[in-house]
C-alpha cells in the first residue's frame, strides 16, 4: 500500500483560489493482479488527524462491504422502488429499507446451522406467504423453502460439476 498527499485546483470544485489537499491511497492484491485508488479529500479540517497507514487500508477495504449491503437493499428490499418528494420521506424510505435488511440478516445468522442456504430471498417469501397468510400453515411455508433450497443446491452442484470437468 502506497500514500501520497495530492493537491488540485478545479475552479469549479473549489470555490477558493487555494488547492485542496488530498491523500491518495493505492492498495494493490498481493499477487498484483487488482490495484485500488482511494482518496481522503478532508484533509484541510482543523480536527483532522491522519490514520496510520494501516487503519487507511482497513477503512479502503471496508468499502466492499458497504457497497455490497447497498446492492443487496437495491436487489432485495427494494431500495430503488420509490418515488418521493421530500428529503424527509427519502430518509424514512432509506432508513426503512436498511432496517429490513439488517432484520434478513439477523435471520441468516440466526438460523445458519440449521438452514445454511437461508437468503434475504427467502426470507422475503417466507414473509410473503405468512404476512397474508397464503400458506395454511408455517410448516407448509418451510417445506416450500426447502424445496427451493434443494433446487438451488442442485444447481449448484451442477455448477461445480461443469467447473470441474
Amino acid at each position: 500500500m502506497t500514500c501520497l498527499n495530492a493537491y488540485i485546483w478545479n475552479k469549479r470544485r473549489c470555490k477558493t483560489p487555494d488547492v485542496e489537499a488530498l491523500r491518495l491511497i493505492i492498495s494493490r492484491q498481493e499477487d498484483g493482479s487488482e490495484v485500488k485508488y482511494s482518496v481522503i479529500n478532508d484533509l484541510d479540517r482543523a480536527d483532522y488527524q491522519a490514520p496510520g497507514e494501516n487503519s487507511l487500508l482497513f477503512r479502503q477495504m471496508q468499502r466492499y462491504w458497504v457497497e455490497r449491503a447497498i446492492q443487496d437493499c437495491k436487489d432485495t428490499v427494494g431500495m430503488t422502488d420509490y418515488q418521493v418528494r421530500t428529503w424527509q420521506a427519502w430518509h424514512h424510505l432509506i432508513t426503512l429499507t436498511i432496517m429490513a435488511l439488517h432484520y434478513m440478516l439477523e435471520q441468516k445468522i440466526l438460523h445458519e446451522e440449521h438452514i445454511p442456504l437461508l437468503s434475504c430471498p427467502d426470507i422475503k417469501f417466507f414473509l410473503a406467504m405468512n404476512l397474508p397468510r397464503k400458506a395454511t400453515t408455517e410448516q407448509q411455508t418451510w417445506q416450500a423453502i426447502l424445496k427451493r433450497h434443494q433446487l438451488r443446491q442442485k444447481d449448484l452442484n451442477r455448477h461445480q460439476f461443469k467447473v470441474t470437468k
